[in-house]
């Protein structure tokens, strides 16, 4: 099964979905798939770091999913303090939690020993 966009580019919308104790904003989230190339990594990442400090410019102010087909997994960095990491490999999971042990938030931990490790 191919997961990567069948095109160059895909993009679609979806309704920002509203908590009931919200005021209504009628939002919208676009969404971009794209193949980028490993020199293009660093831009995307700026792109994600950045958000979070809006007198940084350039400054696109979007969210940023990097998604690994091959290694079936996906990073999420969220800003400069991390990001997070999800995928249907257990093996390349395992490996990054003992690899960045030091770096995991305390209350991810105990979640993360049950399945990675002590």
């Amino acid at each position: 099964m191919e997961l990567l966009p069948a095109n160059q580019t895909e993009y679609w919308q979806e309704p920002v979905e509203q908590a009931p104790d919200e005021e209504a904003d009628n939002g919208v989230w676009h969404h971009i798939a794209f193949r980028l190339q490993p020199d293009m990594l660093s831009s995307a990442l700026w792109c994600a770091l950045v958000t979070d400090f809006p007198s940084i410019q350039p400054n696109p102010h979007v969210l940023v999913y990097l998604i690994n087909a091959e290694q079936r997994m996906a990073l999420f960095p969220y800003d400069d303090r991390g990001m997070d990491v999800i995928g249907d490999n257990p093996s390349q999971l395992s490996d990054l939690y003992q690899r960045f042990n030091h770096y995991l938030l305390d209350n991810d931990r105990p979640l993360m020993a049950r399945y990675y490790g002590a």
